[in-house]
């Protein structure tokens, strides 16, 4: 079996490649991620993008153990991308964060009382664990090529039926 080479299509995969290579943050721009800034009796989060640019005025909803369904608190994040609540009980909080332009945030937090009286609330977890920015290159050079791929196999079969 003999595969016909397309210039233009490697032309293009070259062009497409050197593109997300030359810009790799331009590339990485829709990753997102929250550390926990503060944890007293209020746990305060920060949210950002994988730039290191933050999420400023996200809407916000806060998910208490005992209730994933409705929202325990809602809100948005403020210029800073901060939002801080209060946990009423102990347990695993869920915190979803979307900024309205297709970037979301599902981010967790667990809660622990130091003991079983009513001592306040103390946090056990820290922040999200976030994928290397070499990968999202990697899996986007092969995804430029598998498509050529692509697109080259479907003309070859194309050409043969003519």
């Amino acid at each position: 079996m003999r595969v016909k080479i397309y210039p233009s299509l490697v032309a293009l995969s070259l062009l497409l490649m050197a593109m997300t290579l030359s810009s790799p943050t331009a590339s990485c721009a829709h990753g997102t991620g929250y550390r926990i800034v503060d944890n007293d009796d209020t746990v305060t989060m920060e949210f950002y993008y994988s730039t290191g640019s933050l999420m400023p005025y996200a809407e916000v909803l806060i998910f208490s153990p005992t209730d994933k369904e409705s929202e325990y608190q809602n809100g948005r994040t403020d210029r800073r991308g901060r939002f801080a609540f209060r946990p009423n009980s102990p347990g695993e909080w869920q915190i979803k964060v979307y900024d309205g332009r297709g970037h979301k945030v599902n981010g967790k937090c667990s809660v622990t009382r130091a003991d079983e009286t009513d001592s306040p609330l103390i946090l056990k977890s820290t922040s999200a664990k976030t994928v290397p920015k070499r990968w999202g290159v990697i899996l986007g050079i092969s995804l430029i090529f598998n498509l050529c791929g692509a697109i080259a196999l479907f003309n070859k079969k194309r050409q043969k039926k003519a």
